[in-house]
């Protein structure tokens, strides 16, 4: 970091004068028109195109048969949040053990 920007708390960036300034958001709202465009194409053709598929009729049906399965797997990414919480709330602690122990060793060697 400079020692300008250290001195005035900023991050180091520089802010773009007027001119550039209003290209970038000139190009930031042309970019954001383009993606409207094409997500409300791919939503048009999927809606109204009849490019849902028998497979995805099929998979309908078949959850909508099987109500506790529909379930199951709406609840699927909560539960894989939860695990993968679980696990690396695991590791920390492993960690933090590993760290505990050698400190320990660290210690017990230094008063020798």
């Amino acid at each position: 970091m400079s020692e300008a920007a250290g001195a005035a708390g900023g991050t180091g960036a520089t802010e773009l004068p007027p001119p550039n300034r209003r290209r970038g958001w000139t190009y930031f709202l042309v970019a954001n028109a383009i993606a409207f465009v094409i997500a409300s194409s791919i939503f048009g053709l999927v809606w109204w195109g009849g490019l849902v598929s028998r497979g995805i009729v099929a998979a309908y049906d078949f959850f909508f048969a099987r109500p506790a399965l529909a379930v199951s797997a709406a609840l699927s990414p909560l539960f894989m949040t939860l695990l993968i919480g679980w696990a690396y709330g695991r590791r920390a602690a492993a960690r933090r053990k590993s760290e505990e122990a050698r400190a320990a060793r660290a210690a017990a060697q230094g008063a020798h």
